[in-house]
């Protein structure tokens, strides 16, 4: 029974061992995604960056002398540069320049399409402005719930015009002229 435990126990270990080894046998690959050019430009910049400012650090406190910080901080901003304008050559998308994606695309269209629409008319006598109004009153209108007209400017809340005397700037409401706070939101009148 001796060489049967002893069998039983080297095997559990082969199979711990195997299972504990296993990452190390297959190459770990969690971490071994690739990353794409712009990642690792911006995981050197990150880096120099860094070191940029350690070296600092250091050199504030002493413990590096004015020379050898000059000279490897030189060097570090050389690469730094360098590094940046290989991130700048890339497109957004990881493209080179001159590249076009698909999203370019799309955007220019939409642009081209939106210059080419004509201008609303506006009524005979009315200005560019009071139609870019109306059309903002009836959008919330239509946008109130149950359709309920709330009180829009130029309306009172019960929908009738507004007395041409003052009025809450806040909320649009009718006011009296020795009111010191609106009777409707609290605004406090000047």
């Amino acid at each position: 029974m001796a060489i049967g435990s002893y069998l039983l126990g080297f095997a559990l270990l082969l199979i711990v061992a195997l299972y504990v080894g296993r990452p190390f046998l297959q190459g770990y690959t969690a971490g071994s995604e690739t990353m794409s050019e712009r990642e690792a430009l911006q995981a050197q910049k990150e880096g120099l960056l860094e070191q940029i400012r350690v070296l600092d650090f250091e050199y504030e406190t002493g413990k590096i002398p004015d020379e050898e910080h000059a000279e490897q901080r030189a060097i570090l901003l050389q690469e730094a540069a360098a590094t940046l304008r290989a991130l700048d050559n890339l497109t957004p998308g990881g493209a080179k320049n001159g590249a076009v994606t698909p999203a370019d695309r799309d955007i220019e269209a939409a642009i081209a399409a939106m210059r080419h629409t004509p201008p609303r008319a506006a009524p005979q006598g009315a200005t560019a402005g009071d139609a870019e109004i109306e059309a903002a009153v009836q959008q919330m209108r239509s946008q109130s719930p149950a359709g309920a007209a709330g009180p829009v400017s130029g309306e009172a809340p019960n929908g009738a015009p507004k007395p041409s005397g003052r009025f809450c700037a806040q909320c649009g409401n009718p006011r009296e002229s020795d009111d010191k706070f609106c009777a409707y939101c609290g605004t406090q009148f000047a």
